[in-house]
């Protein structure tokens, strides 16, 4: 790929030569430089053409483009019809065939400086390549600098595995180096490298520090160090400040830790030596860093000059290559004079408060010379480099003993500092500062509108932004779509719309915070040298060494990864379906009947997609969710709207403030989570395997609900209103509802019970959690649990000072409870006979119950008669299987089974001590006899000893009126067959029918 045009003449001025007439064709086999201007129908190119000039080059006349070899220009190409009046219009045809490259201001050179230098729309043109065609064909690459634009506008456009590119900064640089970097400095100003901006600035001062703390030696090996600067004062900008606010100060530290060290030592003479060390460490494992140390320009001067180089190759996709991204400081507070702060003329232009540099630093992103050319650390770190707090080596020579001490003269330092901070952006320039101003407005961005647009396999590179906007997406499968924003408005004629492959959760990007600290001062080490002769000493001699020091510490937070925002998602067809991740920050939009979600959307808060409504999607009748949706602030699904969806389904995960489903049928087997409420609404829903979790309140309505393992949470009370039926899949259900703060039933529904079902409510300390229940109350029978909103389990608990109330939604209601658990302060409340402390049941409702996790019969009754046992109920969680002596298994109620004072066979043993306690309630057989000679019926059965039976009558089946015949007693203690003649039998009656039940 040819990636840099060095010209060796540069001509600014227009080239004006224009043909007496329009020819048919215009080709190019060969090479060709600064062609005049072509006037022609038809345009080929099929070797090299190179073009320079002020504006963007293009052709007249020009109906049909088509390149098959290489185009070169500066600052860039307009390819599209223009008449002999200079009126634009679309030309028929462009074609870039595969292997084929356009390349707009690639590395171009403008008097030594990179053209990316200067800031996006300035003085100088920027590339550009605007292509506008009824029908556009890339397979090949279009190419534009950083700094530039890349637009194709057509009716017809197949870029399927073509590559359209924004260059990455510098990447026409490579093997170039620069002195002193390439910002332009200018002895009191400078103008930063494009995308760099100043955070704060500070130094040239004075300031005492104790040097024997600072620095810590973590492995003697790797010299691998800990290392704090020392409080230093700072000047930041205010933020769209102006005088006199313009900046102010504070003090700010500069700690590293795992840093890697560089010293570069030099011995200058043997009592005057210099250490320069630095110390780098950047948080993102992927960049990779070194230091050079390059020599003053005073040859006198012994300091170097120190060069830190931060690089990351990061993956192009449209080329597929890794590229260099690089940042260098350099540093020249030790090596160079007449320190001063620079003013920065980009930010002075644009604000009347503008930010500054220390001129000991350049912050270049291109390769400086005197990294190049420097040298590598001479010399590693030590634990005593900075302070020799006494070490003495002894040195024995017969009876000679040498003892050589070495110390620094002083703990605390005295520095000339300076400080400096700031942000490298892979975006050339920030969103101007102005009324209506977006990411649109950035350079280095990709622009594509077609009518049809096939995008499959094609790759795309944007710095600034990529929008694509298409009446018709015939398909992006194993599309590479890299820019961190993104703004699509897509469609399909066809009625499916498949969004696909169009964004990733994160781009590769070089970007990021640095942060300088840099200082010089110097000490002195003391050599103390003592020979000792047979114990005597010959008196101490001291050698002075002057040590200077220069440290830099440079911490880089420099990343490799940004994430992506899809700035505005318009969609339009009868069916969408979304299988990318994305990030919607400004606008979305769904116009369509059926909406699928594969993928995951989450919008921001910061722009004005925060919020799912009618406006996002005003027709939509279908929604189902498969992946996830994040949603910033309220999601609406048909609530705020005349009609309801028709259809909503999530198999996936739901986050919002709060959400609020209507819709005719809803299903729900994934998560819904809400800081806030969660409002649901169905004619028909279906709860199966699913989560509702609401911070608040949880309503749930409808017609008809049913629930199968699913999970119903509040932050607040949940509440139930439904007015057909209410049910779940029975004991096996598994559903779990959690109150925080009670739950309540609005309204009767006319059908079905949630007795495979558990409700649990805690009162939160000092509260009051109120139940409020609207089920029917029919006494202590089995009745009750039919039909009449019955639940399964009843978790109660209390936190300190709590209470649990109960309330009824009318004059007489009740509350069927299968099992009833008190735990925690509940249970301890009852168990000390003091229930009443923490739950209370008003007048106008009664807690039925089957089973507790208490003593039943000490439960019954509790609370003014409010509580009540229902001994002839067997639920799910109240039932026991028992065995009668005739091998036949009946599911009686567990606590009546286990009861120690009732005998239910009457055989005098308690039912919790009788191996059979039910045996009186069967009989092995009821039988129906007469003859000619005695018509009159006789009915016999197999009786229990001391069991009382009832014999009844009815004469229609259909309408059964069941009238007692006789009540008997089997009086002795032996099973035995009881009979009961029916002589009474009415002459009129064609029919009776008989049935016999235990007990009066």
């Amino acid at each position: 790929m040819k990636r840099l045009l060095l010209l060796t003449a540069l001509a600014l001025a227009p080239l004006c030569l224009v043909r007496a007439g329009t020819t048919p064709l215009y080709e190019n086999f060969g090479t060709v430089t600064n062609v005049p201007q072509i006037d022609a129908v038809a345009f080929a190119n099929y070797g090299t053409f190179d073009v320079f000039s002020v504006l963007p080059y293009d052709t007249q006349n020009t109906l049909f483009y088509t390149n098959r070899g290489a185009m070169n220009a500066i600052p860039g190409f307009r390819f599209d019809y223009v008449n002999n009046a200079g009126i634009r219009s679309m030309a028929s045809n462009f074609v870039n065939f595969g292997g084929s490259s356009i390349l707009a201001g690639s590395g171009a050179f403008i008097t030594g400086l990179p053209v990316t230098s200067f800031f996006f729309g300035g003085s100088l043109e920027n590339p550009s390549l605007i292509t506008s065609a009824t029908n556009i064909v890339n397979h090949g690459l279009l190419s534009v600098g950083s700094a530039g634009i890349l637009r194709l506008t057509g009716r017809d456009l197949d870029l399927s595995r073509g590559g359209l590119e924004i260059q990455p900064f510098g990447s026409g640089l490579a093997g170039f180096c620069f002195f002193g970097g390439s910002p332009l400095l200018t002895p009191t100003n400078f103008i930063p490298d494009a995308g760099v901006y100043d955070n704060y600035w500070g130094g040239f001062t004075q300031q005492v520090f104790n040097i024997s703390g600072w620095f810590t030696l973590q492995d003697p090996n790797t010299g691998i160090s800990s290392i704090t600067a020392p409080q230093h004062r700072v000047i930041r900008p205010f933020i769209n400040g102006s005088p006199p606010s313009c900046y102010f100060t504070n003090f700010t530290t500069l700690g590293l830790f795992g840093a890697n060290s560089y010293v570069w030592f030099d011995q200058v003479t043997p009592t005057n030596w210099i250490y320069q060390t630095v110390f780098v460490v950047n948080n993102d494992p992927r960049v990779a860093y070194d230091v050079r140390f390059y020599p003053s320009t005073t040859i006198t001067n012994p300091y170097q000059t120190v060069v830190v180089g931060l690089t990351a190759d990061l993956t192009n996709v449209v080329s597929g290559q890794n590229e260099p991204n690089t940042v260098y400081l350099i540093d020249t507070l030790a090596s160079e004079t007449n320190q001063t702060f620079l003013t920065n003329l980009v930010s002075q232009a644009q604000t009347p408060c503008p930010t500054m540099l220390p001129s000991n630093f350049v912050l270049s992103r291109s390769q400086p010379c005197e990294f190049v050319l420097g040298a590598p650390a001479n010399s590693t770190i030590f634990d005593t480099i900075f302070y020799e707090p006494g070490t003495t080596i002894s040195i024995t020579n017969g009876t000679d003993v040498t003892n050589i001490t070495i110390m620094s003269a002083s703990t605390i330092a005295t520095n000339l500092y300076s400080a400096y901070s700031a942000s490298v952006s892979n975006i050339l320039i920030r969103v101007p500062p102005v009324p209506g101003a977006s990411v649109t407005n950035l350079p280095g961005r990709v622009e594509v509108t077609a009518d049809s647009l096939d995008l499959s396999r094609t790759r795309i590179r944007g710095e600034g932004s990529i929008s694509i906007d298409t009446k018709h997406l015939v398909g992006s499968d194993a599309a590479a779509v890299d820019s961190e924003n993104l703004l699509f408005s897509l469609a399909s004629t066809n009625g499916n719309l498949r969004v696909q492959d169009l964004a990733k959760t994160t781009v590769e990007r070089f970007y990021g915070d640095t942060f300088a600290w840099s200082a010089i001062w110097t000490n002195q080490l003391l050599v103390i040298v003592d020979v000792v002769t047979n114990g005597t000493s010959s008196g101490a001699v001291t050698n002075t060494i002057e040590v200077g020091y220069h440290a830099l510490i440079f911490g880089g937070d420099m990343q490799t990864q940004k994430g992506v925002q899809v700035r505005k998602l318009h969609t339009s067809s009868t069916n969408v379906v979304v299988n990318d991740t994305m990030v919607v920050v400004d606008s979305l939009l769904v116009d369509a009947d059926r909406f699928t979600l594969n993928g995951s959307i989450t919008t921001s808060a910061a722009g004005g997609a925060e919020s799912w409504n009618a406006g996002t999607a005003p027709h939509l009748q279908y929604f189902t969710n498969n992946g996830t949706m994040s949603i910033a602030n309220r999601a609406w699904f048909g609530n705020d709207r005349p009609e309801p969806y028709r259809g909503f389904v999530n198999n996936g995960t739901l986050n919002a403030i709060t959400v609020s489903i209507r819709a005719d049928e809803v299903q729900n087997s994934g998560q819904v989570t809400t800081s806030a409420g969660i409002t649901l609404n169905a004619a028909v829903g279906k709860l199966d395997g699913g989560t509702l979790d609401a911070g608040n309140d949880l309503l749930i309505g409808g017609a008809d609900i049913k629930f199968r393992g699913h999970t119903a949470r509040a932050g607040n009370a949940i509440f139930l209103d439904v007015s057909n039926s209410l049910t779940d899949s029975g004991g096996t259900s598994a559903n779990i509802f959690v109150g925080r703060r009670g739950f309540n039933l609005v309204s009767k529904p006319q059908f079905g019970d949630l007795l495979g079902s558990s409700f649990s409510s805690t009162a939160p300390m000092f509260e009051n959690s109120v139940h409020t229940w609207a089920a029917e109350d029919r006494g202590a029978t089995a009745q009750g649990f039919t039909n009449n909103a019955a639940i399964g389990r009843l978790v109660l608990n209390v936190e300190f000072d709590g209470l649990l109330t109960f309330s009824g939604t009318g004059t007489s209601n009740g509350l069927y409870v299968d099992r009833i658990e008190l735990t925690g302060n509940v249970k301890t409340a009852f168990d000390a006979n003091d229930l009443g402390s923490v739950l209370s049941i008003d007048p106008n409702l009664v807690v039925s119950f089957a089973d507790a996790n208490v003593a039943v019969e000490q439960l019954d009754g509790q609370l003014g008669g409010r509580l009540r046992w229902v001994r002839d109920f067997a639920g799910p969680n109240s039932s026991v299987d028992v065995l009668l002596l005739n091998g036949q298994t009946i599911k009686v109620n567990r606590a009546l089974r286990n009861s120690l004072t009732i005998d239910s066979d009457g055989d005098g043993v308690a039912n919790g001590l009788d191996f059979y306690p039910f045996d009186a309630a069967v009989w092995a057989s009821l039988s129906l006899s007469s003859s000619a000679s005695s018509p009159v019926p006789l009915l016999s059965w197999n009786s229990a000893p001391l069991a009382v039976y009832t014999l009844e009558y009815t004469t229609n089946l259909g309408a059964p009126d069941w009238q007692p015949l006789k009540t008997v007693t089997n009086l002795v203690l032996t099973n035995g067959i009881m009979s009961i003649l029916d002589s009474n039998v009415p002459a009129g009656d064609l029919q009776r029918f008989y049935r016999v039940r235990l007990g009066p």
